[in-house]
């Protein structure tokens, strides 16, 4: 029996040391892997596909639209920059090749882009960009490459600057619905959809005034990059002269007419690779996932770059968007970490809910009363409650085309008396306790006595907009409001007027807020932290760079123009409290 025992245990220990070999080996292999399928090939060239969603910060888009062609795997605009710097001095990317084919996009991510385009550029690394289409954001990002190729039956959409705003009263009329609409401030364009048909003068002044601003720096940028005359590239615009692609070859302002195909035998040529072998190209989403971009410091000094990005929504802590219940809990944890020295709070957002506003506005206050150094950085937009937020901050840093300002109040509510009544032929009544039990309802008029009470309401929020910024601004109430009502401001106009204090990138607020916080050392962390799919993630990870560069869903441009104008206006409609947003989103 001893025997039997001991050759068991033998026969045993030689099966777990087998496996356990075994499994080494195998671990080893995927290690082996894993590893080659982290590095980047030598000889390649870094792909930009203009075609992607890009937000601020990393994966942070609506994940409460499953309509639109949000990519779970995008890379944020501050990423796509230190990639693009990153490779620079990587020895295995050769060149960069831009993509294009018709993008929407805000302008300072456009030239956010270009910035570093340019920092490549002059690195002596080759820039190419190839377009079936080109967009004016297009160009402004490829007006940067030392060769432009267009596709012989593309085309040029080079027609200036447009802001659209659309106009719901006459369908609300037809349909029955009667928009009760409060604002305070002549320039509140959010709520000129509801109550007009078409823009106020008001409206039209400020629209013109801050669309003249951002059109003379796109002239300017692109006459230089491109070495044309600044009057013959307005003028061609206004006639159209660089639609098809051989008229914009005659300007200079494009290199090429050829097809895709050639476009790839060009670049064959130029990198002497033979004619049967396939370019090494990796895109932006693959060389992110295979290049450590992250400053390394051991420092437990920590500077918090919060990213508030998107509509504020009341009550929802979806990826994409700010409210009260993902935010306020995010800022109260910060600033209880010991070792978060100065906070930089990112802002890309046309505004929206007042109450969700009004609670971050609270929480930046709370850091100052901790001695912890607020610093604001503004996107593509810092507008009405995305100024809101902010306004407190010890420095505010815009980017020159930043739309900011908007410093007003709408408060709206639908009247359905008529569509109930005379087309469904449904009617209410009601018994109450007291006169307001059932005011403020969409199935009754409003009296007189009830409107005064939306008006005051209105009016009390916009004092304390104009005195939260004018605590924020150290300006007098009086001198806050000649630049409030309502107007949308570039952020050049806002230095001009002091409702910033400079102009600048993410990196110098960042640098600013080091330098107030007195840190020579520091660590950089993100939030908010972006939750995961993990099977989504697992599908990723067996699918290929080009499935994973795709959207999982195509939507069209004006599909998606009218869904999203569709899902703003329900925001709104479903909206209890006053609203501090903008009417529109200016895409070039």
């Amino acid at each position: 029996m001893k025997q039997f025992f001991k050759f068991f245990t033998a026969s045993c220990l030689g099966t777990l040391a087998a496996l356990s070999l075994i499994v080494g080996v195998f671990a080893l292999i995927g290690v082996s892997n894993v590893a080659s399928k982290n590095k980047v090939a030598k000889g390649s060239l870094l792909r930009l596909d203009l075609n992607r969603v890009i937000p601020e910060k990393s994966k942070n888009v609506d994940s409460n639209n499953s309509f639109t062609n949000a990519e779970k795997t995008a890379v944020g605009i501050h990423d796509i920059k230190a990639l693009i710097e990153h490779a620079i001095t990587d020895k295995n990317i050769d060149g960069l090749v831009i993509y294009s084919s018709g993008m929407s996009a805000d302008l300072s991510d456009c030239y956010n882009l270009l910035a570093s385009l340019d920092s490549f550029k002059i690195s002596d690394k080759p820039i190419y960009m190839y377009g079936d289409f080109l967009s004016q954001a297009d160009y402004i990002i490829g007006s940067i490459a030392d060769t432009i190729v267009i596709n012989p039956n593309g085309y040029m959409d080079i027609r200036g600057f447009k802001a659209l705003y659309p106009f719901y009263k006459d369908m609300l009329d037809k349909l029955g619905i009667e928009m009760n609409v409060f604002y305070a401030g002549e320039f509140k364009g959010g709520s000129e959809p509801y109550r007009l048909n078409e823009m106020s003068e008001e409206n039209r002044l400020q629209t013109r005034a801050f669309l003249d601003d951002l059109y003379k720096e796109f002239i300017q940028k692109i006459a230089a990059n491109r070495d044309i005359n600044e009057t013959e590239f307005r003028n061609g615009i206004n006639a159209l002269s660089f639609m098809y692609p051989e008229d914009a070859l005659d300007k200079n302002l494009i290199d090429i007419i050829d097809y895709k195909d050639d476009f790839k035998q060009m670049l064959r040529e130029r990198f002497d690779i033979k004619k049967t072998s396939k370019l090494k190209t990796i895109d932006i989403a693959s060389y992110y996932s295979k290049t450590n971009i992250r400053k390394s410091s051991k420092s437990k000094d920590k500077i918090a770059v919060v990213y508030a990005e998107g509509e504020i929504q009341f009550n929802n802590k979806g990826n994409g968007v700010i409210s009260e219940v993902k935010y306020v809990p995010l800022l109260n944890k910060i600033r209880k970490d010991k070792n978060v020295k100065a906070v930089v709070l990112r802002v890309n957002s046309p505004g929206g809910n007042s109450y969700s506003s009004e609670q971050i506005w609270e929480c930046i206050e709370d850091f100052k009363e901790d001695s912890i150094p607020v610093i604001a950085s503004y996107g593509n937009y810092a507008a009405s409650g995305g100024y809101y937020i902010s306004c407190n901050a010890e420095t505010i840093v815009s980017e020159p085309n930043t739309l900011t300002g908007s410093i007003g109040v709408f408060s709206l509510f639908p009247n359905v008396t008529e569509l109930f009544e005379e087309k469904l032929g449904i009617h209410f009544d009601t018994v109450k306790t007291s006169k307001y039990a059932v005011s403020f309802s969409p199935y009754f008029d409003l009296r007189e006595d009830e409107e005064a009470i939306m008006i005051e309401s209105t009016k009390r929020l916009y004092r304390q907009f104009l005195q939260r910024v004018a605590d924020g601004r150290n300006m007098d109430i009086d001198q806050v409001d000649k630049i409030a009502r309502g107007r949308v401001w570039t952020g050049r106009q806002a230095l001009a007027n002091g409702l910033v204090d400079k102009l600048g990138s993410l990196d110098d607020a960042i640098s600013i807020a080091a330098a107030s916080a007195g840190l020579d050392d520091y660590r950089l962390v993100e939030y908010p932290k972006i939750e995961e799919n993990q099977f989504v993630k697992f599908v990723q990870g067996i699918m290929s760079e080009q499935e994973v560069a795709m959207p999982m869903s195509k939507l069209n441009s004006i599909e998606t123009e009218w869904l999203n104008k569709y899902l703003k206006l329900r925001t709104i409609m479903e909206n209890k409290q006053p609203q501090m947003s903008l009417p529109f989103e200016l895409k070039i």
